[in-house]
Parts: C-alpha cells; structure tokens; sequence
C-alpha cells in the first residue's frame, strides 16, 4: 500500500510541483489536530495495530 502512495505523490508533483509537500505536510497536520494526535509516532502504524 505504501508502492501506491508513493506513486501517488509522485503524481502530485509531477502535475503541480513541489508546493504540494507542503500541502501534504498542512493536511496531515490538520487531521492530527482534529483526532487529538499530538506526535506522528502515534499514528504510525496504527491500522495495524
């Protein structure tokens, strides 16, 4: 699963440049915020857990 995330953003940048790292970077922070993570350690595998 994580091949297809990676060609994902792969796409990403290929069709709108470099910026969406840091769009990514905003929507992960916005979740985190949103379902009271405080470290990006805690949700590391979390569907696997």
């Amino acid at each position: 699963m994580a091949g297809a995330r990676a060609v994902g953003i792969g796409s990403a940048v290929a069709y709108r440049g470099i910026g969406v790292f840091g769009e990514v970077k905003r929507e992960i922070e916005g979740f985190m915020r949103e379902e009271g993570y405080r470290d990006l350690e805690e949700i590391i595998g979390a569907a696997h857990g």
